[in-house]
């Protein structure tokens, strides 16, 4: 087998991988529990339907939740943050799926224009064998609102940026009450 040939089913083989991601992450295609062959194919058949418009929207538009996802250049680099939303203090991580081996690096930009200065997100990683490489960090801003988490990779000549939103709640502190955390309507407050 010649090198185009295997960079060919490798390319082929890469586009599966990541219908199986998105599909199993977005779209609960691992969670069913049903028992029927008629049952599980509908199934499958309603999460294709579902993930349809997904596949094509392109760069730039809203993932399932209101998180805006953008990539440029010619490595795709898909970018995803947990928990999201996260809150001051939480132990949030931010993943980036692109191709193997792929040196990567994040930087996290908060509400309040401040870059994380986190040791764990400083230098570069290698993507994995499949692709994913992770940073986790505890975020620490006190100006709560929406941040972003900006990965650039690069792989021989080749370049690619992947950019999601991710929501910073305020720390609920000992004490406060949980409806001035979730910002109910006053009808709504525990003591009334």
């Amino acid at each position: 087998m010649d090198l185009a040939t295997l960079l060919g089913h490798i390319a082929a083989r890469w586009d599966v991988e990541v219908f199986f991601a998105d599909t199993k992450e977005l779209l609960g295609l691992e969670q069913y529990q049903l028992m029927t062959t008629a049952a599980i194919m509908r199934f499958w058949t309603l999460v294709l339907a579902a993930y349809t418009p997904l596949a094509t929207a392109g760069p730039g538009t809203p993932e399932p939740g209101g998180v805006r996802a953008t990539a440029t250049g010619t490595l795709r680099v898909q970018v995803r943050v947990r928990p999201n939303p996260t809150t001051d203090g939480t132990l949030t991580t931010v993943t980036a799926t692109t191709t193997p081996h792929t040196q990567c690096s994040v930087v996290v930009r908060y509400a309040s224009g401040h870059t994380s200065g986190s040791r764990s997100l400083q230098g570069r990683k290698e993507a994995d064998r499949a692709g994913t490489v992770a940073w986790s960090w505890t975020p620490a801003t006190h100006t709560p609102g929406a941040a972003t988490a900006a990965i650039s990779c690069s792989l021989g000549t080749r370049q690619g940026t992947g950019v999601a939103t991710l929501a910073v709640q305020e720390l609920r502190r000992v004490g406060q009450p949980v409806a001035a955390t979730l910002a109910l309507p006053r009808c709504c407050y525990a003591g009334d």
